[in-house]
């Protein structure tokens, strides 16, 4: 073989490596970009219940309909919960201490009513999309029977997410993982984000020393 023919081959070679992994790369930022978009779309969702599983006993719960929210976290023995109302927040804990609940303006109760957040992940421009579609893995798994991307960012990162809807199914950070995350838009009713009785904790109404 001469030569000639040899360096044909080998850029042959070269160039159809190049082709797949500019075909991977775009696979990568078509879905990481249709991702940041679905996140932005759902944003804006203001009916809807999520529920995330979380390891070492915590879970969390939050309903939103419209202007009112309850937000639920169970920690073992600890149940902590935010009421999110029209005029004022209370902060809420039913715990083996004993039951206490807080009153508080909305400017001062910090929390701030709960928008609809799918993961953790940030895309705000298409130079950070192409960088991480280089940087990062994209592979399929399923999370109860459910299809899914699978977005290896490092070995303490990854994001499972629907491939249907583009809805994070589950997402590992760190020392932290969602467990499977469960959602419901559009049926909330009142009943669900209504304050809840009060009857034996004890109160502490923050709103009086600030009038």
């Amino acid at each position: 073989m001469s030569k000639k023919k040899i360096i044909k081959i080998c850029l042959a070679v070269f160039i159809l490596i190049i082709l797949i992994l500019l075909i991977d790369l775009g696979r990568k930022a078509y879905i990481l970009n249709k991702y940041s978009n679905k996140c932005e779309e759902y944003s804006k969702i203001t009916n809807f219940y999520v529920k995330r599983g979380q390891e070492e006993g915590v879970t969390s719960e939050l309903w939103r309909k419209d202007n009112l929210a309850f937000l639920k976290m169970t920690v073992d023995d600890e149940t902590r919960m935010i009421h999110f109302g029209e005029d004022y927040n209370w902060i809420i804990i039913d715990s083996k201490d004993g039951k206490t609940a807080v009153k508080m303006t909305k400017e001062g109760g910090g929390a701030e009513i709960q928008t609809f957040v799918s993961g953790t992940l940030s895309l705000d421009s298409f130079w950070n999309t192409v960088v991480l579609a280089f940087s990062s893995r994209i592979s399929s798994e399923k999370i109860n029977d459910i299809d899914c991307y699978k977005i290896f960012i490092n070995d303490d990162w990854q994001m499972f997410i629907d491939k249907k809807d583009f809805l994070l199914m589950r997402e590992i950070n760190g020392s932290t993982d969602t467990g499977v995350i469960e959602y419901e838009f559009n049926n909330v009713k009142d009943e669900e984000v209504t304050m809840p009785n009060l009857a034996g904790y004890k109160i502490n109404d923050t709103t009086q020393s600030s009038n």
